[in-house]
């Protein structure tokens, strides 16, 4: 089993929990953890060499994995995860969790697929898309019936009856959004190719860029802090993607660091051995 670095491997999602707690999973089955701010990762294992898409988390402890075909996992403790059934037979490429009810959840997949669960994932039925065939990459909510759809041609979609009328939002960019994260009803963080990170204060009405550094293409988002924090230039925030990128802010994203050097808990380079994590 040869061992590859963190770089061979796209992270496709990003949960934080605190300033300094993290959660990512990506490519190959790979699921990271840090508790001391990204200094080291722990390896958790996945079960699966499949892609593993989404992460959506109610707590620390208790949370879902959404991956390649038929692929989820379900967590209660934070560390240990085992496979949940999912009887779809498709692709989810990420998953929403309301604050409010946890056993109410979005999920979103290939040609304008979107589903809904209100038991917790046990049984899933099709909602209303906002666009027929869309290609729909990141979905977020904010509470039982508010909701926010992010689109590979840069387009916001938003419901405020949990997913059964759709109105559309423009961003100002016309590339791909794969990640997208509530914070309130009014303020909105997206990510997505190129580096691209947008916000917007007012509920979607308007957006803004913001700068990352980074050209490689972002799959994951998101922050512990609220949105006084980020507003008031203290958030701190994760965004992970391609060729291994990981990202943070102190700052609400007016300067981002890059760990480019990745250790393990043990304080050495991260390497995996390519096998089932």
């Amino acid at each position: 089993n040869a061992a590859i670095s963190i770089t061979d491997r796209t992270l496709y999602g990003v949960r934080a929990f605190s300033a300094s707690a993290a959660t990512i999973v990506g490519s190959s089955g790979i699921i990271l953890k840090t508790t001391n701010s990204g200094t080291n990762w722990a390896l958790q294992s996945s079960g699966t060499n499949s892609n593993l898409m989404a992460i959506a988390m109610a707590s620390s402890t208790f949370g879902f994995i959404a991956g390649d075909i038929a692929i989820m996992l379900k967590t209660s403790d934070g560390s240990a995860w085992k496979s949940q059934t999912q009887a779809l037979g498709v692709t989810l490429v990420d998953l929403a969790v309301s604050p409010v009810t946890t056993s109410i959840r979005w999920a979103v997949g290939g040609n304008g697929l979107v589903l809904k669960t209100i038991d917790s994932g046990v049984t899933w039925f099709g909602i209303t898309s906002p666009v027929v065939g869309g290609s729909f990459l990141a979905v977020a909510a904010n509470s039982d019936s508010v909701l926010w759809i992010a689109s590979a041609s840069g387009v916001v979609y938003k419901s405020t009856d949990g997913g059964t009328t759709w109105s559309t939002q423009t961003t100002g960019i016309s590339t791909s959004i794969h990640t997208i994260k509530a914070l309130s009803s009014s303020f909105v963080a997206a990510a997505g190719a190129s580096g691209t990170v947008i916000t917007t204060t007012n509920g979607g009405t308007i957006w803004t860029t913001v700068p990352t550094g980074s050209s490689a293409d972002l799959y994951g988002f998101d922050t512990a802090s609220n949105e006084a924090a980020w507003v008031g230039g203290t958030a701190t925030a994760w965004v992970v993607g391609s060729s291994g990128t990981i990202r943070k802010t102190t700052n609400s994203g007016a300067t981002w660091s890059a760990q480019t050097n990745v250790k393990d808990t043990l304080g050495a380079d991260l390497t995996i051995t390519n096998r089932t994590l």
